[in-house]
């Protein structure tokens, strides 16, 4: 009994987490060290995993532990954080980011992971995280009516990007759709009741979305989507016994889906012609969002090629950036505290172990998911929704930086955690 309410307790504060993170630059300072919301939850939480398995220490019982690649992996990626912010100048700044955007991301991954595999509680933290994504975005939808709008015209709310704000909140249309397919069935009788929210929350978030006015957003959300169905229909549904391809598909009544996707795609896209961002992009103007993307995307890999063993450390391409202004024309952004694009800015901050150690963990995932031909078909939604959760996550990391922020590096720990959860079973 006194177990159980020590497993609960962690679970809770791990649930408080994920619903602290539209709150993540909150914080209280002890001893000059500033500690944010997040973190009081992941540090509660790790006391009660401590209290709840302290017997197996004492009785020096064996732990369970992830799939031994991705740990190894996941044990580079940390390890590469922590060499190239000392192998470059020391700042307090730093050391603060590599504890928010990695050690407390990291131990609340761990822990939720371990949580998962004790009490098979995915699917409230799926909802949590939904619930969490719908109250951003109905916060946001106040700035919008009091006219809190970018010198441009987008809604940031209350990031400091409108990029931010409309990736933070896109896998709320992800797991809007996955729990429409999960009640359709549960509650049948009810459907109205449980549609309706989620039909909320699911407007809500797409209108938030369309006024960030993040092109980079829309198109990941469109791939991701296109991914989400189409996994789950030809790649996790298809029997031995259904040899045709296109009979399913209109036995699923699916044939119009990626059609539709492209109308939604292109009303965004029609919606927004009047905007100044729009005509920026088609008239070529030499001062477009994506100009000023490939030049810092120029300077970024001259910057690894001047650091090509550990990077230059968390929180440091500003300065970096700035000092390679003179190798470049008049930059035409200044403000730029990550390179736009995940993959460089993964390299800049960990180094070549980090990047090693991220494909390492992610490709193994990748291969454990493909693994998944008879599992039931619960597991199968689940995994279709990971699939585009992580399709959102790369196809947008190729044009800016889905975890270099405190609660987007919480997000994808998130997102890890959940992920393997469903692929592997615990083992020694």
């Amino acid at each position: 009994m006194i177990g159980q309410v020590r497993n609960n307790l962690s679970f809770a504060l791990l649930i408080l987490t994920v619903f602290l993170l539209p709150v993540a630059q909150i914080k209280t300072e002890v001893w000059g060290l500033p500690i944010y919301a997040p973190e009081w939850a992941v540090l509660g939480a790790f006391g009660a995993f401590l209290w709840q398995f302290w017997p197996l220490f004492s009785q020096k019982e064996r732990m369970y532990f992830p799939d031994r690649l991705i740990s190894l992996g996941a044990l580079f990626f940390l390890l590469g954080a922590a060499l190239s912010f000392a192998n470059n100048p020391f700042s307090l700044t730093g050391l603060g980011m590599v504890k928010s955007w990695f050690f407390f991301p990291a131990l609340f991954g761990i822990l939720l992971w371990y949580q998962l595999q004790e009490n098979n509680q995915l699917k409230i933290v799926l909802v949590s995280w939904f619930i969490s994504l719908c109250g951003v975005a109905l916060w946001s939808f106040g700035f919008f009516f009091g006219g809190r709008l970018t010198y441009d015209g987008r809604l940031a709310g209350q990031y400091d990007s409108p990029n931010f704000l409309a990736y933070f909140i896109a896998p709320g249309i992800l797991l809007a759709l996955y729990l429409f397919f999960e009640v359709k069935e549960r509650f049948s009788k009810r459907i109205f009741l449980v549609f309706v929210p989620i039909g909320i929350g699911l407007v809500t978030i797409g209108s938030v979305i369309f006024l960030t006015q993040s092109y980079s957003v829309w198109i990941a959300s469109l791939v991701a989507l296109l991914v989400f169905f189409l996994s789950f229909l030809l790649i996790f549904s298809v029997s031995p016994k259904k040899t045709s391809l296109t009979s399913l598909i209109l036995k699923e009544k699916l044939l119009f889906l990626p059609l539709f996707l492209c109308i939604v795609g292109g009303s965004f896209f029609l919606f927004d012609q009047g905007s100044e961002k729009w005509q920026a992009l088609v008239q070529r103007d030499d001062r477009s969002s994506l100009s000023s993307r490939l030049m810092i995307w120029q300077s970024a890999r001259m910057i690894i090629g001047d650091h090509p063993i550990f990077g230059i450390g968390a929180g440091r391409f500003q300065e970096e950036y700035l000092a390679y202004q003179q190798f470049f024309p008049l930059y035409l952004e200044w403000a730029v505290p990550e390179p736009h694009n995940f993959f460089l800015a993964l390299f800049l901050a960990t180094g070549m172990l980090g990047v090693f150690g991220f494909f390492l963990s992610i490709g193994r995932l990748g291969y454990l998911f493909f693994r998944c031909q008879d599992c039931s078909q619960e597991k199968k939604l689940l995994t279709a929704l990971f699939l585009a959760l992580w399709a959102l996550f790369f196809v947008y990391g190729a044009a800016d930086t889905p975890y270099f922020k405190t609660d987007l590096a919480y997000s994808f720990f998130l997102l890890f955690a959940l992920s393997l959860a469903l692929v592997k079973k615990r083992s020694l």
